[in-house]
């Protein structure tokens, strides 16, 4: 059982050739994706509690929003 996985890359077409290699091994070892639950081609994701765009990671805003008002 594998929940998450993250794929990125700094351009579209090196981004394909990742998806397709990610998902290959996945199909060789007879694991499947649900297309319901997956997102692809995001420009920001929040990952493990972590906001992800392009040249950034920031914790997640409701995470800090938490942590101030526990002060």
């Amino acid at each position: 059982y594998l929940d998450n996985i993250l794929i990125f890359s700094k351009t579209i077409d090196k981004y394909r050739k990742y998806i397709k290699a990610v998902l290959d091994v996945l199909y060789t070892y007879k694991l499947l994706v649900n297309r319901e639950k997956s997102e692809f081609y995001m420009r920001k994701t929040v990952f493990l509690g972590y906001e992800i765009s392009l040249g950034q990671i920031r914790i997640e805003l409701s995470k800090v929003k938490a942590i101030k008002n526990w002060l």
